[in-house]
């Protein structure tokens, strides 16, 4: 259930939010490669450290396209995932309260 909740929250950011921030705040068509995606968004403080991103995109894709032919390796990989989902989740929540600052601050603006 972790490994699966992970590879979605990490999908999820990447493929569907990651686009549509870059869309409201820099009016991008989402034609920007994946990782020019990622430099953007370490522009816009919304991202730290786009290796970071990489490396937890590459751990989902070992978790969903791995078998378990060498069960080190996946239990590595196993260990990876757990660490990596906290440090999803912070990033989720730092997202979270960042991105409700933005409206905030349209909100503002608007009046």
């Amino acid at each position: 259930m972790l490994l699966s909740r992970f590879g979605k929250l990490q999908d999820t950011l990447g493929a569907k939010l990651f686009p549509l921030l870059l869309q409201l705040l820099e009016g991008n068509d989402g034609t920007l490669s994946f990782l020019d995606r990622l430099h953007h968004l370490e522009k816009l403080n919304l991202l730290s450290n786009a290796k970071w991103w990489l490396k937890l995109r590459d751990l989902r894709n070992h978790l969903t396209h791995d078998y378990p032919e060498e069960p080190q390796t996946m239990a590595e990989n196993i260990n990876q995932a757990v660490a990596a989902s906290e440090e999803l989740v912070k990033y989720w929540h730092s997202l979270r309260t960042k991105t409700i600052q933005i409206k905030k601050q349209w909100q503002q603006e608007l009046l």
